[in-house]
């Protein structure tokens, strides 16, 4: 069973996982993207342009992608993850569609788009459940974090993702209203002890 938490930057998804992870005497896979941007941060890469922009934005994702699809698929068998390649294909659509917004696309520009986004949706049945964790706790502006604005397209983009790609019983989007750390917890174990009968043992 492989369990993962996935949203936009700064909502809290990894300190949910890990306590998840404890509580159920689960493998805690963090999946670690900063490498893949040691050359441009978050907020340069937002910062990206026309055609150029978006050429780098796809070889950026292709390059987490396989960051992440690797740490699944050579994880134990129950493990829960701080995100997934559902992540990746969010923030594929919501950026790439930006950048070929500013630039008149040629047929294998669209091509190119279409083909990587239909390439990470092959990967989205290596997560046996996934927890959509939305904006709510207070927002901190960092070069490791997207900005306010962008996280609020980006969450109605995820909402939309799992509801057109992800069968209804894979995922359970926490409201975001429940900002409190211990309602989240309590959500999401009431969520895996139903599915799963996954009981706590911490």
């Amino acid at each position: 069973m492989k369990i993962c938490f996935s949203g936009t930057h700064r909502t809290g998804k990894t300190s949910l996982a890990e306590r998840i992870a404890v509580d159920n005497d689960l493998i805690m896979n963090y999946t670690r993207v900063s490498e893949t941007f040691k050359n441009r941060t978050v907020k340069e890469s937002e910062s990206l342009q026309g055609m150029e922009g978006f050429y780098e934005r796809i070889l950026q994702q292709n390059l987490i992608t396989e960051h992440i699809n690797k740490n699944i698929k050579t994880s134990e068998s129950f493990s829960v993850f701080d995100r997934s390649v559902i992540d990746v294909y969010a923030y594929s659509e919501y950026f790439l569609s930006k950048l070929l917004s500013q630039f008149q696309p040629e047929i294998q520009d669209l091509k190119a788009y279409s083909s990587h986004l239909f390439d990470l949706k092959k990967y989205f049945s290596e997560i046996d459940f996934t927890f959509i964790v939305q904006p709510g706790i207070p927002h901190v502006e960092s070069n490791t974090s997207c900005s306010i604005d962008i996280q609020e397209t980006l969450n109605t983009v995820f909402l939309n993702v799992m509801d057109n790609y992800i069968p209804k019983d894979k995922y359970f989007v926490i409201p975001r209203e429940v900002v409190d750390f211990e309602q989240r917890v309590n959500i999401c174990q009431g969520i895996l002890e139903e599915k799963f009968e996954l009981v706590a043992t911490k």
